[in-house]
C-alpha cells in the first residue's frame, strides 16, 4: 500500500501548513504518450523545475535503461517481471535518495517522467493475478514518496502506436502492442488503484502545447505553481505571443477531482489492472 506524504521522507507538514521543501510531479502515460515532452516542457517553463526521469542516471538505473533499449542484452532471467521489479525499486531508492529529496529540500521543484506506477503496471502485465502481483511491487518501497500530483497522459493505443513507429528506432523491451494496450486500461483506472494519491487525467490526444496547457492549469490549481509572467527564452521552444497568453489564461480543469480517469466508452479497465492479468 502506498505511503502518504506525510509518512514520506522529508520535513513533516501541519495540515494547512505550507511546504517547507518543493514539489514532486510525476509524469506517467503509455510509451508514445508524450511524458517525456511534457515532463521536460513543465521543467522548461516553471521556476526552478529540475527535470528528472526513471530508469534514473544512477548506477542501477543507467544499467536498467541499456537494457530495455537494446533487450538483445538481457537473459530471459533478467526479463522476468520480479526481476525487473527488484532492479526499478533498487533505482528508485537511489533516485530519490540522491536527486529527487535533495532537490526537493532545496525547495526545487523535481518533475519526474515516470515513477512508481510504471513499474506497478509494466511489471504486473501478463501476472496470472494481477492485482496480487501489484500489491508485491508496491510493498517492496513503502519508503516511496507520494508525489504532489501525478499527471496522466491518456492516449489511445493507436495514437501511441503511430507515435512509436514515427520515431522509429529498435523497439523496447517493454513496448510490445499487446503490453501498451493493456497499460492504456491500468493508467485510466490509477486513480482506483491508488485513491489516497492526487492525480490529474489529461487528453494527451492534442499537440504538444494544448497538453502543455492542461498541465499547467493543473498544477496551478492543485499545487499553486505558475509559469512566470515574462517569457524566458526556453519559453520559445513552446510557445510565443498569443499562444503563451493562452498557455497562461488556459481554465482550471475538473477531471482531477474525478476518482477514475475513463468513460463508459473507454473501455472494461477492470479487466486486468483491477482484476486477472491478460490471458
Amino acid at each position: 500500500m502506498g505511503v502518504n506524504a506525510e509518512e514520506a521522507p522529508g520535513p513533516e507538514v501541519g495540515e494547512g501548513d505550507a511546504l517547507p521543501h518543493g514539489r514532486f510531479i510525476v509524469v506517467e502515460g503509455i510509451d508514445g504518450a508524450g511524458t517525456t515532452t511534457l515532463a521536460a516542457s513543465l521543467a522548461d517553463v516553471l521556476p526552478r523545475a529540475r527535470f528528472t526521469c526513471e530508469p534514473s542516471s544512477q548506477a542501477v538505473g543507467a544499467w536498467l535503461r541499456g537494457v530495455l533499449e537494446s533487450p538483445e542484452r538481457a537473459s530471459t532471467a533478467l526479463k522476468a517481471p520480479e526481476t525487473l521489479a527488484l532492479l526499478f525499486a533498487a533505482d528508485r531508492y537511489m533516485h530519490l535518495a540522491e536527486e529527487v529529496e535533495p532537490k526537493l529540500a532545496a525547495g526545487d521543484t523535481v518533475i519526474s517522467d515516470r515513477y512508481l506506477y510504471s513499474s506497478v503496471g509494466y511489471q504486473s502485465y501478463g501476472a496470472a493475478d494481477a492485482a496480487a502481483q501489484q500489491a508485491w511491487i508496491r510493498s517492496l518501497q513503502p519508503w516511496a514518496r507520494t508525489p504532489d500530483l501525478t499527471l496522466l497522459v491518456l492516449v489511445s493505443p493507436e495514437t501511441a502506436q503511430a507515435r512509436r513507429e514515427a520515431r522509429g528506432g529498435t523497439r523496447g523491451l517493454l513496448e510490445d502492442d499487446d503490453r501498451q494496450t493493456w497499460l492504456a486500461h491500468y493508467y485510466r483506472a490509477l486513480p482506483d488503484l491508488f485513491p489516497d494519491h492526487t492525480f490529474a487525467c489529461l487528453n494527451g490526444e492534442g499537440s504538444a502545447q494544448e497538453v502543455l496547457a492542461a498541465a499547467l492549469a493543473a498544477l496551478e490549481s492543485h499545487c499553486g505553481l505558475t509559469m512566470p509572467q515574462e517569457t524566458s527564452p526556453a519559453e520559445d521552444r513552446f510557445a510565443t505571443g498569443p499562444e503563451l497568453k493562452r498557455i497562461a489564461d488556459a481554465p482550471q480543469l475538473d477531471a482531477p477531482t474525478a476518482r477514475h480517469c475513463g468513460s463508459a466508452n473507454d473501455g472494461p479497465v477492470n479487466d486486468g489492472p483491477l482484476g486477472s492479468g491478460p490471458s
